[in-house]
């Protein structure tokens, strides 16, 4: 996040947040650079923890809670085919229909399982990018 908007989010009133499953929500009216008008940004604050999370939207009408879903999925499934491109699942293995669906949802649901429990056992890298464990773990040069 960047640090202006993380002085931001730490600088809302703890009474202007809302309990919800083991995070503080709360949310405030900003400005961007180059954009007309205000947006709204929703801060989380994960409790036990010196960590926020924000979103920002310019969705005045749905609830907090539902942007928060919606915009954590979206990023998940932006993450998703970050991965599988870094993995090298983006590519079609021919030009049959058949093929291509069988041999990429094979490999990317392989792909994508091992890596999860790869880094679901990595204590403190379990959400980490896969870019992130391949140059921590994967990355070393060679002994010979």
């Amino acid at each position: 996040m960047h640090e202006n908007r993380l002085e931001e989010a730490k600088s809302l009133s703890f009474q202007e947040f809302k309990q919800n499953a083991g995070e503080r929500i709360a949310q405030t009216h900003i400005k961007l650079k180059d954009y007309r008008g205000e947006v709204r940004m929703i801060a989380l604050q994960i409790l036990g923890e010196d960590k926020y999370i924000c979103h920002i939207t310019n969705d005045e009408k749905n609830i907090e809670e539902f942007l928060i879903e919606e915009y954590t999925n979206r990023w998940r499934i932006e993450n998703w085919f970050k991965e599988n491109s870094f993995l090298g699942l983006d590519k079609l293995p021919g030009i049959e229909l058949n093929k291509i669906l069988a041999l990429s949802g094979l490999k990317t649901s392989v792909a994508y399982n091992l890596v999860a429990a790869f880094k679901k056992n990595l204590e403190g890298y379990e959400k980490c990018f896969i870019e992130t464990i391949y140059r921590k773990f994967l990355q070393k040069e060679s002994l010979c």
